[in-house]
């Protein structure tokens, strides 16, 4: 197949219902090109909708990847009831969520490799997964520990303000963080807000403090892990990302480093990878994941 012919591969998109094995209902957007080469599941940051990250995964789907993103419950299209009551967190997150997603992929798919791309929390997640043999590679974006020491000067205090001043405050008023002032994210549930406080707020990272008292299998994933950064993240810098990189201990490393200019943009920080001005930064990640295929020379150019 020509590159000329990739860029006019049709997409098949639909909204889909992937059901977890504790009977919850997920929201997703599946996104499948007409000869589908690979899966590729996307696995969002905390309180980012899988919307944000349309227009990435369609870059993918037009090389051929069959794109499967969703939302965690209690994010997004996934939320029961009001936020206050949807009491997940990361556990639920990568112990059921992520499996479910990955069981939805495999059925429909189970003969084409699975790369799972986590975005932020997205690679804090992984190794929770008891069906983590079917991933073939993980891809982490902007992916670290989040201990609040090892940030930016200008950042310490927003941070610390929001743990222990206004998250506090919301929960007292709301019963959970709602979108919007200090906090431009979706709605945080008290437990979802509580949990990922302690782990902003632990020095060291490591697999007992990821699994919660729960199973995990972070030691027992030996596939390739690549992960992409930007100079200008304040979250994931040459501090954090590696300390999450030493939990998946017995996996290959890939660390690939970017400043924003590369790509023509003053900026991506921690989020800004999916919007479309930054899709030239999305080419190598694309590239890692599912090459394009070279010209047919029976194709005309």
């Amino acid at each position: 197949m020509s590159q000329r012919l990739l860029g006019e591969m049709k997409i098949h998109r639909r909204k889909v219902e992937i059901e977890t094995r504790d009977g919850r209902k997920l929201a997703g957007i599946l996104l499948e090109p007409q000869e589908p080469r690979l899966c590729v599941l996307i696995s969002p940051g905390v309180a980012i909708p899988k919307e944000h990250y349309l227009l990435f995964a369609r870059a993918g789907a037009s090389r051929g990847a069959t794109v499967l993103i969703f939302d965690y419950r209690a994010q997004g299209g996934s939320i029961l009831g009001h936020p206050r009551d949807e009491l997940a967190d990361f556990d639920d997150w990568g112990r059921l969520d992520l499996v479910a997603a990955t069981d939805y992929l495999d059925r429909l798919h189970p003969d084409l490799d699975m790369v799972n791309v986590g975005h932020s929390a997205g690679g804090w997640i992984a190794g929770l997964a008891p069906n983590h043999h079917r991933i073939s590679r993980y891809c982490f974006i902007c992916s670290g520990w989040a201990y609040w020491r090892l940030k930016p000067l200008w950042l310490m205090p927003v941070e610390l303000f929001f743990w222990h001043v206004y998250g506090p405050l919301s929960l007292g008023l709301f019963g959970h963080i709602p979108s919007g002032g200090l906090w431009q994210g979706e709605p945080l549930n008290p437990k979802l807000f509580k949990r990922w406080k302690a782990w902003c707020n632990t020095p060291r990272c490591d697999a007992s403090v990821l699994a919660g008292g729960h199973e995990h299998f972070f030691d027992q994933i030996t596939v390739p892990i690549h992960s992409f950064a930007y100079r200008d993240d304040p979250i994931v810098n040459e501090r954090t990302l590696p300390l999450l990189l030493e939990v998946y201990c017995n996996a290959k490393h890939t660390v690939t480093w970017a400043e924003p200019a590369q790509f023509g943009v003053p900026n991506i920080g921690h989020e800004g990878l999916f919007d479309r001005r930054a899709a030239k930064a999305w080419v190598p990640i694309w590239d890692w994941i599912v090459p394009v295929q070279p010209a047919d020379p029976q194709q005309p150019a």
